[in-house]
């Protein structure tokens, strides 16, 4: 955490002046359920207008270059008026709408430039509103699951339907963070029994002919949750 504490601070100190505004660690580097080696190190940088989209590739190719031990460094642009207006213009939020974002913000680590505080952004969504796109991607990228495989994203579809579970687990048992480790001991009759399938897809590295099998399965998981 200190080499990547170190780093972030060097890029903020590099790209604050063109327009890199706040860094944040989110996703599992900020969880229990972080592995070492394999687990992604995901950064979200919020930044303002005149931020190019360029600058995320060249902060990865710094990193890169100068903190080799950094593996599976990921970074992603959050537009300040993305989370202000609730509208995504960048690579991520085409993907995870601002709103879904920000549904999870008390759990971003910040690191350095300003730190941002709920009341800054538009409104979160609220947990029925993610368990409805959930339910809704996973069902859309089963469809064209073998486009997914072909470019070796199956990940994302497993990915999707384990928030899914999470956010089920949230109506039962109140808010409480997204963890891996914790999914089976807080099932409940919904998701208990498609838990030890997504789990095993995932301990499998999400091989293809394995999420093949599991397809149907994951579907009429998601269609007894609507």
């Amino acid at each position: 955490m200190e080499t990547l504490t170190k780093a972030l601070k060097d890029i903020y100190e590099q790209f604050s002046d063109r327009g890199v505004l706040s860094l944040y660690i989110w996703g599992s580097m900020t969880r229990s359920d972080y592995r070492p080696g394999i687990s992604d190190i995901d950064v979200l940088a919020i930044v303002g207008p005149e931020t190019s989209i360029d600058d995320e590739q060249a902060i990865k190719e710094i990193i890169k270059a100068e903190y080799p031990e950094l593996k599976n460094f990921h970074i992603n642009f959050l537009y300040l008026d993305e989370l202000t207006s609730g509208e995504g213009r960048g690579y991520l939020t085409k993907i995870l709408p601002p709103g879904y974002l920000l549904e999870d913000f008390e759990h971003w680590q910040h690191v350095c430039g300003k730190e941002f505080v709920p009341s800054d952004f538009t409104a979160a969504w609220s947990n029925d509103e993610v368990i409805r796109f959930c339910q809704a991607r996973v069902l859309g990228e089963l469809d064209i699951l073998e486009e997914f495989i072909e470019k070796n994203e199956q990940h994302y579809t497993v990915k999707a339907a384990l928030v899914l579970c999470h956010n089920l687990h949230q109506r039962m048992h109140g808010k409480h963070q997204y963890n891996i480790d914790k999914l089976l001991e807080r099932s409940t009759e919904e998701t208990k029994d498609i838990l030890p399938a997504l789990l095993f897809l995932r301990a499998e590295d999400y091989k293809p002919d394995a999420v093949r099998e599991h397809a149907s399965l994951i579907r009429e998981f998601v269609i007894r949750s609507i």
